[in-house]
């Protein structure tokens, strides 16, 4: 999920210094992940996209805290507090791309990725953080990460192939 153009323009500045200083420089577009990744054809991709979020407004999230983790995938991020709208999202796809349910919606805003940054590094990152306490998510976006399977951490080559905006 993809948020508004205006809660882009505070995270995206912030991924970018942190991308600069602990990466390559590359940079991602602020997001909230409610699916796990699917090989599937991209038409019916698009069709069950539509089908979870056509009728769903913009609606706001709120901050539950700003966290740091070993998982690369959510090295220093914005954790969400818990949604009925991203968790139904979630639901809905899980079920039409026949994910194991098992895997529960963890809705956070990744600030960095990268291993191997040390944890007191992480510390002092989120204690001098400020971001927003509330982002608007404004729509639903089907991203590829490239052809490489075994280099999908490489985010400079993810590219938004569908997006559904919300109403």
């Amino acid at each position: 999920m993809h948020l508004s153009k205006q809660d882009n323009k505070i995270l995206s500045p912030i991924i970018s210094r942190l991308s600069k200083k602990y990466v390559n420089g590359n940079i991602f577009p602020p997001h909230i992940s409610v699916s796990l990744p699917v090989q599937i054809e991209l038409e019916v991709a698009k069709r069950i996209i539509d089908a979870c979020v056509g009728n769903i407004q913009k609606f706001e999230v709120e901050m539950h805290s700003i966290r740091y983790s070993d998982k690369w995938s959510k090295t220093l991020f914005i954790q969400i507090k818990e949604s009925k709208t991203l968790s139904n999202i979630s639901n809905c796809l899980s079920k039409r791309f026949d994910l194991d349910s098992a895997n529960s919606l963890d809705p956070h805003i990744s600030l960095l990725y990268k291993k191997g940054v040390k944890g007191e590094d992480k510390k002092k990152l989120v204690d001098k953080l400020k971001v927003p306490k509330k982002y608007t998510v404004s729509n639903c976006a089907l991203v590829y990460p490239g052809n490489n399977v075994n280099n999908w951490r490489d985010y400079s080559k993810w590219k938004v192939v569908y997006e559904k905006e919300l109403k």
